[in-house]
C-alpha cells in the first residue's frame, strides 16, 4: 500500500471513529489533502467561506464542531526528540495544521497513527481540560499530546 492509500485509509478510519463518539457526520475532504490547505490556498479566493471550512482540511466536520482535523498515519514519531524540544516532522505537521484552523477561524488538532503505537492527537494545550489525562507529552510548551481513545472519553464539545 503505497503512502497516499495508507492516509486516505487513516482519514476514513476517523471519520467513522468520530461519527460514533459524535454522533454526527464527518466525512473526507475530496482531493484530501485539503483542497484549500496550506500549500493550496490561493484556490480558496473568491469562495464562500463554508466552502473554504469543508475544503480545507483532512475532514469535513459537521456544523460547529470546533475543530479543523489533520490527519497523518506514519509508521513513526520521535518522541525523544519531542521531549528534547525539537522534532522536526511535528512541527511541520503543527505549522499545516494550525495554517489550515486559523483560515477557517477553528482550533487546530491533529489525529496521529503511528504504527504499532497507537493513535495520538495534537493540539495547543489551551484547548485541553489538563487535568482530565494522566498520560500526556508536552511539545514546546505551548502542544500537548494525548492517547486519542483517552482524548476522545474525555472531550466535552
Amino acid at each position: 500500500m503505497n503512502s497516499k492509500q495508507k492516509g486516505n485509509r487513516w482519514e476514513l478510519e476517523v471519520c467513522h471513529i468520530f461519527e460514533e463518539v459524535f454522533n454526527d457526520k464527518f466525512m473526507r475532504t475530496p482531493s484530501s489533502g485539503g483542497l484549500f490547505g496550506k500549500n493550496n490556498r490561493s484556490r480558496a479566493d473568491g469562495m464562500k467561506d463554508s466552502t473554504k471550512e469543508d475544503l480545507s482540511a483532512d475532514i469535513i466536520t459537521p456544523k460547529d464542531f470546533p475543530y479543523s482535523i489533520e490527519c497523518k498515519n506514519y509508521n513513526d514519531l520521535a518522541f525523544h526528540q519531542i521531549l528534547q524540544g525539537y522534532c522536526a516532522q511535528l512541527n511541520e505537521w503543527i505549522e499545516q495544521a494550525s495554517s489550515d484552523a486559523k483560515f477557517i477561524g477553528k482550533k487546530m488538532l491533529i489525529v496521529m497513527k503511528l504504527k504499532r503505537k497507537g493513535a495520538f492527537v495534537c493540539l495547543n494545550k489551551e484547548d485541553v481540560n489538563e487535568s482530565l489525562y494522566k498520560n500526556k507529552f508536552y511539545y514546546l510548551d505551548k502542544y500537548i499530546i494525548l492517547d486519542m481513545k483517552n482524548w476522545l472519553e474525555n472531550i466535552n464539545i
